[in-house]
């Protein structure tokens, strides 16, 4: 089950042995022609490999390359945890995933899509998203009215695509055709459009993105070095990282096998950390740094994702071209009404 920080070494051990007998009984390998459980793909060693790739790349200045041997192992230990959880929390959908197939070449475009979270350009998207979620005067408080919140998030999206139609169709068009060509485009279909973005939780990071992700992601500005960080806030962020690249694997799963996946998968905190107690954030000065210097990339990676799956509905914003200097305002976003 989930390892915690609180529990003792002997339910530590008794946990990871679960999780590792668990990971052991959904265990798969291709061979010519075959094809394996979708729920294995979650303890492939390959998959690991791939997400540890994904958190080295996006935390250059924090993490070095003598990190990699604890970063492969929180994200194999994770990955595992997650697979545990699911089979005890929701048995019916690891059927599903254990019932359902993946060839080698279904398997390969999982990967493909995987890695592009991490991919530079795909950050420089989800970052533009990320500054129209801050710049939007619509993003909803967490209340007890869920048609207000329904109300809201749906203003949201139209201000982030009316602000995207006027500035980064020109990138999305170009790295559309570059980074998920119509082969992964047809592979993760058009469902759940901006459905991770639109996460409350994710709205709620996304407000307080700090102006110095720019020059950060754009190289100007050098990620703060390894000194200022502890080795428990290190571990911290790779364990952050690591949950937010079993989530993304989980989300592009789900788009393509068409399999829903349970509502905790997405706001529980099964990696087993204590959040910080003013919650997630993508400030850059305050004590979470190290933290948010992992998580809020990969954040801006999946954004960037939803942005390209969007794209074609973007396209439709387009302004007309006495239009385009326009500066675009809230109150240039209608109010949808249920």
């Amino acid at each position: 089950l989930v390892v915690r920080a609180t529990r003792s070494s002997s339910s530590h051990s008794r946990s990871q042995t679960h999780s590792r007998s668990s990971s052991d009984s959904h265990a798969c390998k291709y061979h010519v022609g075959s094809a394996c459980p979708v729920i294995s793909i979650l303890v492939m060693q390959d998959v690991h490999e791939v997400a540890s790739q994904c958190i080295m790349r996006v935390s250059r200045g924090l993490l070095d390359k003598t990190d990699q041997p604890l970063v492969k192992r929180i994200v194999a230990s994770t990955f595992r945890n997650i697979t545990a959880e699911l089979q005890r929390r929701s048995p019916d959908t690891v059927q599903q995933l254990h019932r359902m197939m993946f060839t080698q070449r279904q398997k390969n475009k999982t990967l493909a899509v995987l890695k592009l979270v991490s991919d530079k350009r795909l950050r420089n998207i989800g970052l533009d998203v990320a500054e129209a979620i801050r710049d939007s005067k619509a993003v909803p408080e967490r209340v007890a009215d869920v048609r207000e919140v329904v109300r809201s998030v749906r203003d949201v999206q139209d201000f982030v695509e009316n602000t995207l139609a006027q500035t980064a169709l020109v990138e999305l068009e170009r790295d559309e055709a570059l980074m998920l060509p119509a082969e992964l485009r047809h592979f993760l279909g058009m469902a759940h459009q901006w459905s991770r973005t639109l996460d409350l939780e994710n709205l709620e990071m996304m407000k307080s993105v700090d102006s110095q992700w720019r020059s950060i992601e754009a190289g100007w500005r050098e990620r703060p070095v390894r000194a200022t960080s502890s080795l428990e806030g290190l571990r911290r962020a790779i364990r952050a990282g690591a949950l937010e690249m079993v989530r993304v694997l989980l989300f592009i799963i789900e788009l393509a096998s068409y399999t829903r996946m349970p509502a905790w998968i997405w706001w529980d905190n099964t990696g087993g950390e204590d959040e910080p107690q003013d919650g997630l954030s993508c400030k850059l000065d305050r004590a979470n740094a190290a933290l948010n210097l992992v998580l809020c990339p990969l954040r801006f990676g999946g954004q960037g994702l939803d942005a390209l799956r969007a794209r074609s509905h973007i396209a439709n914003r387009r302004p007309e071209k006495d239009d385009r200097k326009a500066t675009v305002t809230p109150s240039m976003v209608p109010a949808k009404r249920l």
